[in-house]
């Protein structure tokens, strides 16, 4: 799921007022998602630190980008051991990450495109304290995104530069067997700079940082 959820991102710009929570306006010709940009993602488990990976933006259709991310988990500690947890599907023949995934980006905020024909809205800069995003899985399950935390202060740490985020949280259904919550952090800027998986049975958290270097 951390792997799979990986992300940057943006700029501002114009607003198209979009009517519903899930749908998503702005500008997509931003910089952070020009073709060719590589961010780095910083990945942990608990107290333990992971091998870093690269982002790269592949294609860029209209505010829909394609990320691959790739993670050399050759010589890393406890190599085995995450190679034994990463699917299959998420790794090419010598065992490394190697994945895609889409998100639509633009300069009002992020989408998750796993559903292609029903994306999910993660953030919209503009919206405030309370602001919800619902979403109805295959299974008829109903989930929500909501912003819990939007202070106007340069708070989080960003390579080195703090910045404003804003949270949003996603409560999982009981029926989730790994993780009780997931939490997003975004800047309107930098986009997604951060996911946090918190796991359960009182398993610590699983998180990744996003840093687009070439911003700095």
């Amino acid at each position: 799921m951390l792997i799979a959820a990986g992300l940057t991102l943006f700029c501002s710009c114009k607003k198209n007022n979009p009517e519903g929570p899930n749908d998503l306006g702005g500008e997509t010709n931003i910089e952070l998602t020009q073709v060719g940009n590589v961010s780095s993602a910083y990945m942990s488990f608990g107290t333990m630190d992971l091998p870093s990976g690269d982002m790269t933006v592949t294609a860029n259709d209209n505010g829909i980008v394609t990320y691959h991310m790739f993670v050399d988990l050759t010589g890393a500690t406890d190599s085995a051991l995450l190679a034994g947890v990463i699917p299959d599907e998420y790794k090419d023949a010598d065992g490394n990450v190697s994945t895609d995934f889409t998100f639509k980006i633009t300069s009002e905020g992020v989408q998750d495109m796993f559903k292609r024909d029903r994306p999910w809205t993660i953030v919209k800069y503009d919206d405030g304290v309370g602001a919800s995003y619902p979403f109805t899985t295959d299974n008829g399950s109903e989930q929500v995104r909501t912003i819990t935390e939007k202070t106007g202060v340069d708070e989080w740490p960003l390579g080195f530069m703090y910045i404003k985020t804003i949270k949003v949280e996603q409560p999982l259904p009981p029926t989730d067997k790994t993780a009780e919550k997931i939490t997003f952090r975004a800047n309107h800027k930098f986009g997604l700079v951060y996911i946090e998986l918190q796991l359960k049975n009182g398993g610590g958290t699983a998180s990744i940082d996003i840093i687009p270097w070439f911003m700095f």
